[in-house]
């Protein structure tokens, strides 16, 4: 399946979980940078007025925004099997 995905088909990996449960500020860290590597639309499932600056600060971490988003590699990182 990974090596039919491209910038235009995207796994798709639900929903960003920062902020929601029990996860500790290195558990909600990690979520993101798999998320990133994955290529996997960055669809945020938590209440954004709720969150704590540092997630904030997470999810707005522009090295992870920018290697989630390229369009020149478009896939997510390998190997991922």
């Amino acid at each position: 399946m990974l090596n039919s995905v491209d910038f235009w088909g995207h796994n798709d990996a639900y929903m960003l979980e920062l902020g929601n449960g029990n996860l500790t500020p290195e558990e909600n860290r990690r979520h993101f940078v798999f998320w990133a590597a994955m290529n996997s639309p960055l669809i945020i499932g938590t209440a954004i007025d709720e969150l704590s600056m540092e997630l904030v600060d997470v999810l707005k971490n522009k090295y992870l925004l920018a290697f989630s988003q390229d369009k020149v590699l478009g896939k997510p990182a390998m190997p991922y099997k």
